[in-house]
């Protein structure tokens, strides 16, 4: 393990780190480090799933966005107090269509937004949505 965090920073992002180091730099000190984990394509969705409960809303939002997060741990995230999160849920192709039905309620337009573009949402919630300005 480099001293320097910004070295561990660009290994954490590289697509060319193995799942097993990844999984390691999912535990540094540093949050940025963790941040890169959570974006990389070569995390494992038991590895997003750690970074899916950090206290930085930077890390939650990119295992949000991440497309090996697990739809499971997206109907999670659906949850989240932080509204940029729940945008990436609604955005994530992996969000299943009972998820983006509950998000269709959100009070951000913004999530709403994002579940009326999701090719998972159902049509009824198409429809609910398109009653939305009334």
């Amino acid at each position: 393990k480099d001293e320097d965090k910004y070295v561990r920073q660009e290994v954490a992002i590289n697509q060319n780190t193995s799942s097993d180091t990844l999984d390691k730099l999912a535990d540094d000190n540093y949050w940025r480090v963790r941040q890169k984990v959570a974006m990389n394509p070569n995390t494992s969705s038991n590895t997003l799933d750690k970074l899916a409960v950090d206290r930085y809303d930077d890390i939650r939002l990119e295992v949000a966005i991440n497309p090996n997060t697990s739809s499971n741990m997206l109907d999670k995230l659906a949850e989240d107090k932080f509204w940029g999160v729940r945008q990436a849920v609604a955005r994530n192709s992996n969000t299943s269509s009972d998820t983006l039905d509950r998000l269709a309620a959100d009070k951000s337009w913004y999530v709403r937004d994002e579940v009326a573009g999701n090719p998972n949402t159902s049509s009824n919630t198409l429809d609910k949505l398109s009653k939305d300005f009334e």
